[in-house]
């Protein structure tokens, strides 16, 4: 085998699922290099619970397991070292001790610097709140002896219950087991061990679902027949050629809605997710729970499970490279719809239905009467303008252009208004900013360049009909301070110079709105229309993404009247 297989297959020998029970009896140490026990009321509370509902569950398959997170190990004469996940090894040890005249046993921790806190978790049901001052170890597993008895309440049959789940082997029905990664052959010095807690805890091991299922997948594979190394490699280079395509953004966002809580370091972990159905209410290791349980004991089973994955994925390629789809199914899921959903819709139609079930949803989503839609109903409204966006695009049929859905979620597109609120002021802490961008804009150079700006620079560049504004503009950008009525005035001469003035009837109608990205629409979130208008031309020329109707708003494609193009009035600009 190749080194590079080595490396990508270097933990598939060392993962297994282990029954609490089959940890009775056996010896734990942990090193001096780790921390004492500090779990938190809240975090042994939690565990409790989330084992609890796993445990009343009734709609659970056969063998259901609750996966507690990864303990990291090394063989060290009679005793397993503790590299990573002691906090939770602790938890169950505790847990084990209220629960001892309900099961059959528990397993000993002994910490290389703190031999007293051995002592201290064999009597801590004896020990008192005086004992727990002594040493803080003490004092948080104590705590969380305390937490753990409150939580059962005395209810014997609570307790009965809950000792029978974390007592069950992996033939039960339920039981509750540890992801355990031995990496004792990794370990030949106490350096060494040193180093591997340190990978793990910077992240350098990657315990994540992802990784956990690709070395399942990868240890199945060496099981199978003679050609083992080519089929692991075909295997590894085909997990990594899917990890490639779903890192490129423009791909990712089309599939991702990124308002999704999780945040995928692996993305190939968001497909298997997909296809394992969890939700925000499953626990952590739900999706390797779902795989161990098809793959682990069936060769078969292994190789309909990834060619299942890369079918998914090709799935969603295809659509990504339909224009009609890419841009149909992509406002779809910004808009919240689950890829899954989409893709079993897509299972019981053909082609042509499904595309009419797709615009159907789409109809469902802007369900909405437009001319009445305002800035209150901002959601909605965001929703009509992205649609309005992409099928400008699709209107486009012989421009080869996609709209960048990567882009737009990136840099948080929202919705603002076109023209200025005339009665909204700008607050003491952005009178700054405002000056600098009412300067730039008639000088014709960014803000930063104006700290050294004389009034003969101003003379020399700015027309006869703004010079004395921009000059008196600069003089009060230099002063000391900036006095609240000498601003207030000249406010007021700013606006009067772009024609905003006035208030206007619809000014939070839903024509006087569209797409802008928090950088346009200016840190005091009340430009001028003629400097949005700037940043955006600006913006544009640089090659940064726009979307197309919001450039064709500012550039007035839709206005009939272009007799003024700097403003935007119910005369001038508002396309009603």
């Amino acid at each position: 085998m190749n080194e590079e297989l080595k490396l990508k297959s270097s933990v598939e020998d060392k993962i297994k699922m282990v029954p609490i029970c089959d940890l009775f009896k056996m010896k734990f140490y942990i090193p001096s290099y780790q921390r004492g026990y500090r779990w938190t009321d809240t975090q042994v509370t939690k565990l409790l619970e989330d084992i609890e509902e796993f445990r009343s569950k009734k709609t659970l398959d056969a063998n259901s397991f609750y996966c507690l997170q990864p303990i990291v190990v090394s063989k060290k004469e009679n005793e397993w070292e503790v590299l990573d996940g002691q906090q939770r090894l602790t938890t169950i040890h505790i847990i084990l001790k209220v629960l001892e005249s309900y099961v059959d046993g528990n397993f000993t921790l002994r910490y290389e610097t703190r031999e007293k806190s051995r002592e201290f978790l064999q009597e801590v049901e004896g020990k008192t709140n005086a004992d727990a001052l002594d040493n803080i170890d003490y004092f948080h597993m104590h705590r969380a002896y305390q937490t753990i008895i409150n939580w059962f309440d005395g209810s014997k049959q609570k307790m009965n219950k809950f000792a029978t789940i974390l007592t069950n082997d992996a033939n039960e029905e339920k039981s509750v087991q540890f992801i355990w990664y031995d990496v004792s052959d990794e370990k030949e010095s106490e350096q060494n061990a040193i180093d591997i807690f340190t990978r793990i805890n910077i992240g350098k091991i990657s315990l994540t679902n992802a990784e956990l299922i690709k070395a399942l997948f990868l240890k199945q594979e060496r099981q199978d027949d003679s050609q083992e190394h080519h089929k692991m490699f075909k295997l590894a280079t085909e997990w990594d050629n899917i990890e490639k395509k779903l890192h490129d953004d423009s791909f990712w966002y089309f599939i991702y809605n990124s308002s999704n809580n999780i945040n995928y370091e692996t993305r190939i972990e968001y497909i298997l997710d997909l296809i394992s159905n969890k939700n925000e209410n499953c626990e952590f290791y739900h999706t390797f729970n779902h795989f161990y349980k098809l793959i682990e004991d069936s060769k078969e089973e292994a190789g309909n499970q990834w060619l299942n994955i890369k079918d998914y994925v090709q799935f969603l390629e295809e659509w990504y490279d339909h224009r009609e789809y890419y841009h149909l199914i992509g406002f779809l899921i910004d808009c919240g719809k689950s890829i899954k959903e989409l893709k079993d819709v897509a299972k019981e139609k053909r082609k042509t239905e499904f595309l009419t079930a797709v615009k159907t949803m789409i109809k469902e989503e802007v369900s909405c009467d437009i001319d009445g839609l305002t800035y209150k109903d901002r959601k909605m409204v965001k929703k009509v303008l992205l649609l309005f966006n992409i099928q400008t695009i699709l209107a486009t049929s012989e421009a080869e252009i996609k709209f960048p859905f990567h882009l737009y979620k990136k840099n948080q597109w929202d919705i603002e208004h076109i023209r200025s609120q005339t009665d909204k002021t700008i607050d003491a802490q952005h009178r700054e900013a405002w000056i600098k961008d009412i300067l730039g804009y008639f000088m014709g150079f960014t803000s930063g360049k104006l700290h050294s700006l004389t009034e003969e620079d101003i003379k020399e560049t700015v027309g006869n009909d703004s010079q004395e504004l921009c000059i008196e503009l600069n003089k009060m950008l230099h002063s000391e301070t900036i006095n609240d009525g000498e601003f207030r005035t000249l406010y007021a001469k700013v606006q009067a110079k772009f024609c905003e003035e006035s208030e206007f009837e619809d000014k939070h109608d839903i024509s006087n709105l569209a797409l802008l990205d928090a950088h346009t629409n200016r840190s005091y979130g009340n430009a001028f229309f003629p400097i949005k208008r700037s940043v955006i031309l600006l913006n544009d020329a640089s090659g940064i993404f726009i979307p197309l109707s919001t450039k064709n708003v500012f550039l007035k494609v839709y206005s009939h009247n272009l007799d003024d193009i700097m403003n935007w009035s119910e005369h001038t600009g508002v396309a009603k």
